[in-house]
């Protein structure tokens, strides 16, 4: 599990490389790729956006543009779909987000 944190109110992007089994680039051409971050109980609390930042290197932006400012604090978790025609979905490693109570809030 790979960890991060953010504070309330904080913008989320992380960026990605989809990777064969030996962490080089592949191309994202007939990949589709979802993610959505839940609670630690399942409950769904973002659909984040999946941007293709380089289809041929496979370099890809996990974006949430609004506000997170009303994110519950506490753990919280996604992974990322990667889903083609060819050989169904598969799912990446499964990443924890700590969401850091944001303490002012002018």
């Amino acid at each position: 599990m790979i960890d991060f944190a953010l504070k309330q109110g904080g913008k989320f992007q992380l960026p990605y490389q989809f990777c064969d089994d030996r962490g080089v680039g592949q191309s994202l051409e007939g990949i589709t790729l979802t993610s959505q971050l839940r609670g630690a109980k399942g409950n769904l609390i973002a659909t984040l956006d999946v941007i293709v930042v380089d289809e041929l290197l496979g370099l890809y932006l996990i974006d949430y543009p609004h506000s997170t400012l009303d994110w519950p604090d506490g753990k919280c978790y996604f992974d990322i779909k990667e889903s083609a025609a060819s050989y169904g979905p598969l799912l990446t490693d499964t990443f924890s987000l700590l969401i850091e109570r944001a303490e002012t809030r002018l």
